[in-house]
This record gives C-alpha cells, sequence and structure tokens, in this order.
C-alpha cells in the first residue's frame, strides 16, 4: 500500500512539472504575416528585443490579447504546456497577464498610403500605352482604392490588407469612350489578380496568386 501510494505521489508529481506556468515578456508586432503552420496561415510577429529589429513568426493565439494593426504592443504572457500535442500544432498555450507598453509603428500597409504612378503592366512600360498614365491611390483611413486606368476613372473597396497580401473588392469606374491604345482593359485585369505586394526603393510592385509580378508604380511625389 506504501509502495503504491509512492508511486502515485511520483506520478502526480510529474504531471504537475509537466504543466508549470511560465511568463514571458515579448513585444508584438502591429502587422502580420503570411505563414505556413497548420496549412497556411497569418501568423503575429514577436520580438524578445528590449528595442525590437528582428521578428520572429508565432504561429499560435494569445487568449484574451487583443492585436491591433498598425500598433507594437509589450505584453506579458503565462505560458502553460500542452498535452498530447499534434506534431504540427504548437507545445504551449498563452494566456495574457497585462500590455506592459504600446508605440505606434510604420506598416507596409502604412507605406502604401501614398499616391502611386504606373511604371510598368505585365512587363510593358506605361510609356506604350495612349491616354494618362495609370495611377493607384490606396486610402488606409476608409480601405478604398481609387486612380485612373489611362482612360477612366477607378474606385473600389480593399477587403483586406497586411504587410504583404492584399485583396481587393469589386472595382467600379466612369464610363467615357477612349480612342487609342490606352492600357484600361490590362490594367482593371491586373487589378483582379492582385494577390500581394511590395514596397521598396519608392516603388510598389503587385504580384498574383503564382507569385509573378503583374504591375510596378513609382511613388508620387
Amino acid at each position: 500500500m506504501i509502495r503504491l501510494l509512492g508511486f502515485l505521489l511520483i506520478a502526480l508529481l510529474n504531471t504537475c512539472g509537466n504543466n508549470v506556468a511560465e511568463k514571458e515578456t515579448f513585444w508584438v508586432s502591429g502587422e502580420k504575416v503570411t505563414c505556413t503552420g497548420v496549412g497556411e496561415q497569418e501568423c503575429m510577429l514577436i520580438s524578445y528585443e528590449d528595442e525590437p529589429g528582428e521578428w520572429e513568426n508565432f504561429y499560435t493565439s494569445i487568449d484574451g490579447f487583443e492585436f491591433k494593426p498598425g500598433v507594437m504592443q509589450k505584453i506579458t504572457v503565462q505560458r502553460t504546456e500542452k498535452e498530447n500535442v499534434p506534431a504540427d500544432a504548437s507545445k504551449y498555450n498563452y494566456e495574457l497577464i497585462e500590455v506592459v507598453e504600446s508605440k505606434e509603428m510604420v506598416t507596409s500597409s502604412t507605406k502604401l498610403n501614398d499616391i502611386w504612378a504606373l511604371n510598368t503592366l505585365m512587363g510593358t512600360s506605361y510609356q506604350e500605352y495612349d491616354g494618362e498614365r495609370p495611377t493607384f491611390e490606396y486610402s488606409k483611413a476608409d480601405s478604398r482604392v481609387a486612380g485612373t486606368t489611362g482612360c477612366n476613372n477607378y474606385f473600389g473597396d480593399v477587403k483586406s490588407v497586411s504587410n504583404s497580401a492584399i485583396e481587393f473588392g469589386h472595382l467600379g469606374s466612369t464610363r467615357k469612350a477612349c480612342a487609342g491604345n490606352h492600357a484600361e482593359q490590362e490594367f482593371l485585369n491586373m487589378m483582379n489578380n492582385v494577390s500581394s505586394y511590395k514596397i521598396a526603393n519608392m516603388e510598389l510592385s503587385f504580384y498574383n496568386e503564382q507569385g509573378d509580378k503583374i504591375a510596378e508604380f513609382k511613388k508620387v511625389d
């Protein structure tokens, strides 16, 4: 009987030892990235540095935490190890204890909030087309896009945007008849196929789902 109680006590201590809660403090970025965890998903970015410079993907959620786009948050969490975890899942549960500090940050979507003039469309220079130079303007405040196709003006909603992915809603346009070799139809087709974007050296590039560059713009001064 004493031996049995001893075994039960050891088993209980081992079980408790595997579930000891630990505290962690780290920064959570104000933007997310597309990552591959349990399939393709959007991951938060975290950094354990006092002043974040390098970010790493965070593949799970934090109970009680509210992600805020464009706001970097330093938080303290309670981390508890899970039992019987599948190979492709996080081995820890995270629960928010407190938000220690918050800072506004410049994200890729913030940089996108500007007016851009077309450089190339499906590899063809804008100079090869008649009419106006096509433009793209994103308004972060109301999640809208607008501009000119080179013939008519267009406008529409942004359904979703992160630091690299973007999806437009239905685009409407004016209906002016334009003569010559303008870029309108090719431009609207391109806009309907945009899946992601990249901003570098004052230039904006759009890519389709296959990762092909389908348009390049220059920031308007």
